[in-house]
């Protein structure tokens, strides 16, 4: 195990090198104040991804290679694809729907302050997706991240103007490198509309750290779906700011794990103002040795009044050796509210299971059907037809194999 201090000097050493040196260094300042989280580090207290990157500083001078894909472009049908190898566009389509751009930004630096990865991607990053919608935009964005020969950090913004509408799908690499941090801000403007999900499908030996904010005006609507497969160890931040009346966030996830691995899903739903709505739905299901972990707050304002949060989180384990932690939370400053939270672990019903064996249904058979039928409560709740279908198929892949 490196020491911090051989990290810091190493990190220095690489990410002063690069452009706009002045801006990372206030960034990488900023890290080195925070270090690598560790078990003292209350919320990364159950996920050892510091502990895992202190092993070797093989990701941070991947920043000096020249990034290679290990595998090939798997764009989803009838959406407009764009591939990302190490966080930087390949292809940026030059015939677009009209309201819609797309274009890189080498001088945005805004990260999350809070979170120490969220830094080390602005200071490692090297450049920033931007996608901004001015029109409802029908089609459905594909951004579609190769696997890579190296480790990187990639920034994606999303934009979407007054009384627009814009739908993406991301889906990370598969395999190749050994740390991915990756980092997504929206900005949801009055009356507009996001449909935002990505899949997290990755390497046994690929840690992921993925750090999101979206921010909500008046009457907007947002909905992400989250899905982690597989992987070493993914974490996920996911902020959600409702800062307008009669807005609406509904967060939804998945999380279908084996193996070893470890899937951490940290969200924050911050309601600013009164009149808004949020809906959140977070379901796994573990088996052989995996983790799954599940930490959500909601946090009602003092003005908040009117304010509707709802929360659950509820779990299968399928093996005596699979683990799971879920902490749901909820701080109210409001007294004129309607919330709720709650969370649910257990195992498949032992007298479904014999009723479905009881009608000549083999055992992994009908293991699937239970396990499709707790898990379809997520995905029916995706409003965009295209996304729904796309991740109810994901979704069955999974849990036919699952256990």
């Amino acid at each position: 195990m490196l020491k911090s201090e051989d990290i810091n000097s190493s990190l220095q050493k690489i990410v002063l090198g690069l452009s706009d040196g002045s801006s990372r260094s206030n960034l990488l300042d900023r890290f080195i104040q925070h270090g690598l989280p560790n078990n003292k580090n209350e919320e990364y207290k159950f996920t050892p991804i510091g502990q895992s990157l202190s092993k070797s500083t093989d990701w941070i001078n991947d920043l000096t290679k020249q990034a290679s894909q290990t595998g090939q472009p798997e764009p989803i049908p009838g959406t407009i694809p764009i591939a990302l190898l190490g966080g930087v566009p390949l292809n940026i389509p030059t015939q677009l729907p009209e309201g819609l751009s797309i274009y890189t930004d080498n001088h945005d630096w805004s990260v999350n302050l809070e979170d120490p990865f969220a830094l080390l991607n602005g200071a490692m990053r090297k450049s920033t997706l931007v996608i901004k919608a001015s029109k409802p935009i029908d089609q459905v964005i594909h951004l579609d991240h190769l696997p890579c020969s190296v480790s990187f950090a990639g920034s994606i913004k999303i934009v979407v103007l007054k009384d627009s509408s814009l739908s993406i799908i991301e889906t990370l690499p598969t395999n190749g490198s050994d740390f991915c941090n990756l980092s997504l801000s929206a900005e949801v403007q009055e009356s507009a509309s996001l449909n935002f999900a990505v899949q997290q499908s990755t390497a046994s030996t690929l840690n992921v750290v993925y750090n999101a904010s979206i921010r909500q005006a008046s009457d907007s609507r947002t909905e992400t779906f989250t899905l982690t497969t597989d992987g070493g160890i993914v974490r996920n931040n996911f902020k959600y700011l409702v800062d307008g009346e009669s807005a609406e966030a509904n967060v939804f996830g998945l999380y279908l794990i084996g193996g070893k691995t470890l899937a951490d899903n940290h969200t924050v739903v911050d309601h600013l103002v009164p009149n808004a709505n949020s809906n959140e739905l977070f379901k796994g299901i573990m088996a052989d040795q995996s983790r799954g972990i599940f930490n959500g707050k909601i946090f009602v304002r003092q003005d908040a009044q009117k304010t509707n949060a709802f929360q659950s989180n509820r779990n299968i384990l399928l093996s005596d050796k699979a683990t799971v932690n879920t902490k749901p939370q909820l701080e109210i400053w409001a007294d004129d509210v309607k919330c709720s939270h709650g969370c649910t672990t257990g195992q498949l019903d032992d007298n479904a299971m014999f009723y479905l064996r009881s009608r000549g249904i083999d055992r992994k058979s009908a293991q699937a059907m239970l396990l499709n039928a707790f898990a379809v409560e997520v995905v029916e709740r995706i409003n965009h037809p295209f996304i729904r279908e796309w991740a109810s198929k994901k979704v069955a892949e999974k849990i036919s194999i699952l256990g």
